[in-house]
């Protein structure tokens, strides 16, 4: 699936964390190729290839996010959507000693739960600020997975992830208090929460993840076969942000190997 230059981001300012590899990357390649305006954002600067800004910052860092906000604002007037994507996956089996169970969780913690809260409220007065401007509603999207959501067609995962899982729960918290306390109001668009879900999507991350846990390469090319693909999902993040509908907050998009790629029904 190719994401077309149609203009449906077209004045859309779009900041994305983790946006050196994987699905991050995926997302400002889209936006940029829908018209949109993409600030990447990773702590490994020197990786960072696409966006109309880059910043090698660490997302969870609350003073280098609010530089990072306050850039995008003064460079292009305004920053109405926030991808919170930065995130870890470590497992940690019973066999660990409880100090690296323990650092483990800390570094998921800082990397998947952290970084979304300080990326969310760092840019929280930003993105009302153009939901005004701009009459329509900003957005925050937070990544998840579908250890969160599972796929309905299969068995809900289960293993020594437990510390990740955690993190990314602390997600499915910030969406349901965020999108009741930014949606709009009378006059005022208000700001949009939603999560994105994800099962097996083929990144860098998911195949070092596995290389870790000591699979072959030829063998993770052969599952590689049966995942979705980073440009696939981002075509998703897309439609999402280019559907401007303030109902459409509060939600959880689920996307999943073999299943439909798509939007839920918006819900009231």
């Amino acid at each position: 699936m190719t994401v077309e230059n149609d203009g449906r981001l077209e004045g859309r300012v779009v900041l994305v964390t983790g946006a050196a590899r994987g699905i991050g990357l995926a997302v400002v390649q889209a936006v940029l190729a829908a018209g949109g305006t993409a600030v990447a954002v990773d702590v490994r600067a020197d990786e960072l290839t696409a966006g109309s800004a880059t910043h090698g910052a660490d997302a969870a860092d609350p003073a280098a996010m609010a530089a990072v906000v306050a850039d995008t604002v003064a460079r292009f007037g305004h920053l109405d959507t926030v991808v919170a994507n930065a995130g870890l996956a470590v497992m940690t089996p019973p066999t660990d000693t409880l100090t690296a169970v323990v650092d483990a969780f800390d570094a998921q913690w800082q990397a998947n739960a952290k970084a979304a809260f300080v990326t969310g409220r760092a840019a929280f007065a930003a993105l009302e600020a153009a939901a005004d401007q701009r009459g329509v509603p900003s957005d925050i999207v937070l990544v998840s997975t579908d250890h969160v959501v599972p796929n309905p067609a299969a068995v809900p995962k289960v293993g020594w992830l437990d510390g990740y899982d955690a993190a990314k729960w602390a997600l499915e918290g910030m969406r349901r208090n965020w999108a009741a306390t930014l949606r709009g109001r009378g006059d005022a668009a208000g700001v949009r929460v939603n999560t994105v879900a994800m099962g097996e999507t083929d990144t860098p991350m998911l195949r070092n993840f596995l290389t870790a846990r000591g699979v072959p390469d030829t063998t993770i090319d052969q599952m590689a076969t049966t995942w979705m693909t980073a440009t696939d999902v981002a075509e998703v993040f897309v439609a999402l942000l280019a559907d401007t509908d303030p109902i459409r907050t509060g939600t959880t998009v689920g996307l999943w190997p073999g299943q439909p790629m798509e939007l839920t029904d918006r819900t009231r």
